[in-house]
């Protein structure tokens, strides 16, 4: 056996190593990358709903008073 020959054997897997953990390191940037733009895509759908629950709800409202006003101008 050639002394030496283990240790640049492991050098190589050690190469390999990193470049499998420099792959998976942008694999995770890019996964960070798209959570973040899904949460904004979240939060403003979720305040355009708001906005067209608070909307309705308005319109809930004047309805209810509109025929609470109706029902006193018949009695």
């Amino acid at each position: 056996m050639h002394i030496g020959g283990g240790l640049k054997s492991a050098e190589e897997n050690l190469e390999a190593k990193n470049e499998e953990i420099k792959k998976i390191w942008h694999s995770n940037q890019k996964l960070r990358e798209e959570k973040d733009l899904v949460w904004e895509n979240l939060k403003r759908w979720k305040s355009g709903y708001q906005e067209k629950v608070q909307k309705l709800q308005e319109a809930s409202r004047r309805h209810q008073e509109y025929l609470q006003a109706e029902n006193v101008e018949r009695k």
